[in-house]
């Protein structure tokens, strides 16, 4: 699945108009992300990054290497957030099922 920062955007409206609103939930993490080049490439749990990367060079037909790539995760408000941010966010909805170590978040962490 690929959602860059505009879908994400519109995803908070679209909510927004129908009564959710998305702004005053608690953020959880809700996907694997991948941001390259402006575009986060995503995959629900209990997906990792690694099949990410594998789509982005199979099916997206990207360069191997993904040179730029930066990994993290996408939250329920639809934001691409790096791992050190996702911990926080993980850790404050009480999501994590193993320890954090060195402060940044990895999928085995949350599933």
């Amino acid at each position: 699945m690929i959602l860059n920062r505009v879908a994400a955007f519109f995803m908070g409206l679209y909510g927004n108009r129908h009564g959710y609103d998305y702004y005053n939930e608690l953020e959880r993490i809700t996907h694997v992300a991948i941001m390259y080049k402006g575009v986060m490439y995503t995959k629900e749990k209990p997906h990792r990054h690694h099949h990410i990367i594998k789509d982005m060079v199979d099916v997206h037909k990207l360069p191997k290497g993904l040179a730029g790539n930066v990994q993290g995760f996408m939250t329920s408000r639809g934001r691409f957030v790096d791992r050190t941010e996702a911990a926080a966010i993980a850790r404050n909805a009480n999501q994590l099922i193993g320890p954090v170590v060195g402060g940044k978040l990895f999928s085995e962490e949350v599933w």
